[in-house]
């Protein structure tokens, strides 16, 4: 049964009963010309003959066979080369290959596993096989015998290739160099890019499962949840988003959507944490995507890196979201932290798109960052002779603070600019209630700095004070802020 309407024979295999005969993506067919030229799809089914007997197979079924799987379930020995319909009961890899040899197998085989709802490998004679492979119980077995040799020309199956499992998240991003090749002839391709922040090239099988990942020149996250079973992709676990997880919802830009890595997953399957599985992640690691815009709105964030080699707080490298209204969110880069990219493109470019891998520690709300991933927005070019803003900071004088005003560039501009200095005392949880401590205006060259002795006079704070600056151009348009300054 095979309709002309593609959307029907789309669904047939999801329950909505077009598919009277079971006949969609559970059987495998043999195609063949009839005496007339019209092309026939033959089903592979037919009775497997008792040694010593007639084939009790003729006309297009001669050397195709079917037959079901036992309750036990099947195997496929790769070692011993052969398809038994019933392994036993309570097997495990000491009892080795148990069962009766119901199809044997060679390298000339052409092997098809369907491994879940539509995900199909294919491999190349059992020794391409990664491991033995378990038939689920009571699906329908197919295979031809097109040479009469008493080995499987063509098998078709359902179940999973036994092996190590693992799982790990993927960075792939063409823009970044990254490459993704199909070889029609072989059936299966690759894609490069990190694989749990190293770099790596991921084997595809699946022609499926590879185009989930490849078909993703939209998806800005670039991050994917992959299953492994030894060195190929066996599964792209999903989010609420689907397998691009980590997609900004259109509506309002609001690219910042957190997602906790053990709850993506399909069909049953979630994504496994732990060495056991291949990765060091936990139950509190998470990824997070955001559009780097320069620009701190209620559906946009500014991200900053610093560095801070003091051990109090934070220390070493940061990055800092701002987004109106929010407290700021910091994320502290591990020594062993991947980066991808240069941090200080966020100081010097916008339209970055950031992705980041971390652990979330809800004692402290600490971020420990183990993968960054920064791609610069190709429209936006660093070292334009027109420069940009830099990030003010605030440095201890005594009991004063200075504060450094700076712009990059070339050209010899010199800017006008307004400074405003805030304190946050400690109960305040938004920067949107600091008190404003003074204002003051001045001028900068492009490619210099301008220092401002004592901004911030002693007496206008106090110790657990959080102080920070705002840059405003000359026509009161916002600009940059810096980052927040603990008073000891």
């Amino acid at each position: 049964f095979m309709s002309p309407d593609t959307s029907v024979n789309a669904d047939a295999h999801f329950g909505k009963n077009y598919d009277t005969h079971g006949i969609l993506w559970n059987n495998l067919f043999m195609f063949t010309t009839a005496s007339d030229d019209a092309v026939v799809a033959v089903e592979v089914a037919g009775q497997t003959p008792t040694p010593g007997t007639a084939n009790p197979n003729s006309g297009f079924w001669t050397n195709l066979r079917n037959a079901a799987v036992n309750a036990n379930s099947g195997m496929i020995y790769k070692n011993a080369s052969f398809l038994t319909l019933d392994r036993g009961t309570s097997w495990d890899e000491t009892k080795g290959n148990v069962g009766v040899a119901n199809v044997y197998l060679d390298n000339d085989t052409q092997i098809i596993v369907r491994t879940s709802g539509t995900s199909i490998a294919t491999y190349d004679g059992v020794s391409a096989l990664p491991s033995n492979v378990v038939l689920a119980a009571g699906t329908e077995v197919d295979w031809a015998d097109t040479d009469n040799d008493g080995r499987a020309d063509y098998l078709y199956v359902e179940g999973s290739v036994t092996g190590v499992i693992t799982y790990g998240l993927f960075y792939y991003n063409a823009y970044n160099g990254d490459v993704a090749r199909w070889d029609g002839t072989a059936n299966s391709g690759t894609i490069s890019g990190y694989l749990n922040g190293e770099a790596y090239t991921a084997n595809f099988k699946s022609r499926n499962l590879f185009d989930q990942v490849n078909n993703s020149a939209s998806y800005n996250g670039h991050l994917f949840a992959l299953q492994f079973n030894g060195d190929v992709v066996t599964g792209v676990l999903a989010g609420t988003n689907g397998v691009q997880f980590l997609n900004n919802n259109p509506a309002n830009n609001k690219s910042a959507e957190k997602v906790v890595v053990n709850t993506l997953g399909v069909a049953g399957t979630l994504f496994q944490v732990g060495s056991a599985y291949g990765n060091n992640y936990t139950a509190t690691t998470e990824a997070v995507y955001y559009r780097d815009t320069d620009v701190k709105g209620s559906s946009s964030h500014n991200l900053s890196y610093s560095y801070d080699n003091s051990t109090s707080g934070y220390g070493g490298r940061t990055v800092t979201v701002e987004e109106n209204g929010q407290a700021d969110i910091v994320y502290w880069l591990t020594p062993n932290c991947t980066v991808v990219g240069e941090l200080e493109w966020l100081n010097l470019r916008t339209g970055n798109e950031v992705t980041m891998v971390y652990e979330q520690n809800a004692t402290n709300g600490q971020n420990a960052v183990t993968a960054i991933y920064i791609t610069p927005d190709p429209d936006v070019t660093p070292g334009d002779s027109a420069g940009v803003w830099l990030r003010p900071t605030i440095v201890a004088n005594g009991g004063n603070y200075d504060v450094t005003v700076s712009h990059s560039g070339n050209d010899g501009t010199t800017y006008r600019f307004y400074a405003q200095s805030y304190r946050m005392t400690a109960a305040m949880t938004s920067k949107d209630n600091a008190i404003l401590l003074g204002v003051s205006s001045g001028t900068v060259t492009a490619g210099g700095s301008v220092t401002s002795s004592g901004f911030i006079t002693s007496g206008s704070f106090t110790s657990g004070d959080t102080l920070f600056v705002r840059i405003y151009d000359a026509n009161g348009n916002f600009i940059i802020e810096s980052l927040p300054v603990l008073v000891p």
